[in-house]
């Protein structure tokens, strides 16, 4: 997973699941960009949200993206997005 900002100077990455395992919205990351960001612990039948959210102010500002991802069954690597 990558992403990177342009305008925020610090941001996070939360993500949370639903389906097969359902968690609630974790920190993923705490950088303004990230080339390989690796997740691989994300399994099939298990829909993933990402949030990448502003904290530019030192506390939580507006969303800047969100990302969906489900896992498909089968032979491959977990998390190569």
């Amino acid at each position: 997973m990558s992403w990177s900002t342009q305008d925020a100077q610090h941001v996070r990455v939360f993500v949370r699941s639903e389906g097969l395992k359902v968690s609630p919205e974790r920190e993923f990351a705490a950088e303004p960009s990230c080339a390989n960001c690796g997740a691989n612990w994300i399994e099939p039948g298990t829909q993933y949200i990402f949030t990448l959210v502003d904290f530019s102010s030192g506390s939580r500002g507006g969303v800047l993206a969100n990302v969906i991802v489900t896992a498909a069954d089968g032979p491959g690597p977990r998390g190569a997005f």
